[in-house]
């Protein structure tokens, strides 16, 4: 429950299941395949944040859903049919309908709401920043207000940090103006 009905391969090694142990379960239904090592656990009914949390399980434990998915877990961007984002380390390898952006985050760029790991608002703002256009930054940056998010990492402390990414002289614009 605490993760929206869905569970890695990873997590049921954790717990003590060996591969036959999935593979009958999977066989009996009890498991239903989401992605390659993530499964739904006795159902195939879907929630928006079961799809987000299956991506996220699908990449690891230090996987974080992230930038449009991000933003729309926050509230900050407009909820979509979109496949799910995910920021994780490792190799460039894609697995079907999820969309990874590769790169290890520290610890304070990270956060989990509803029970997902997920990037920290400060973050996500970031990162939409870097893709959207200046309309939709700056609705994102009023929904963040909007919510009163109170952030331990501020989004100028982002762009201290990775100087001349896409979306921080945007950014910092907004900032200096609020």
């Amino acid at each position: 429950g605490r993760q929206h009905g869905v569970v890695g391969r990873w997590q049921l090694h954790e717990i003590g299941l060996t591969d036959q142990m999935i593979k009958t379960r999977v066989a009996r239904r009890a498991l239903d395949r989401l992605h390659h090592g993530v499964y739904a656990v006795g159902h195939r009914a879907l929630t928006v944040e079961s799809r987000w949390m299956a991506a996220v399980l699908a990449y690891g434990p230090t996987a974080v859903l992230s930038h449009r998915s991000a933003g729309q877990l926050w509230g900050l961007y407009p909820r979509s049919e979109s496949s799910p984002e995910v920021t994780a380390p490792g190799s460039k390898l894609s697995k079907g309908g999820i969309v990874v952006h590769r790169g290890s985050l520290p610890a304070d760029e990270k956060g989990t709401m509803w029970g997902i790991p997920v990037t920290s608002v400060a973050r996500t703002m970031f990162d939409l920043a870097g893709m959207l256009d200046e309309r939709e930054v700056e609705r994102a940056w009023n929904e963040m207000e909007v919510r009163g998010y109170r952030l331990r990492l501020s989004v100028p402390d982002l762009i201290e940090r990775y100087p001349g990414r896409p979306g921080t002289v945007l950014l910092t614009r907004l900032a200096e103006s609020k």
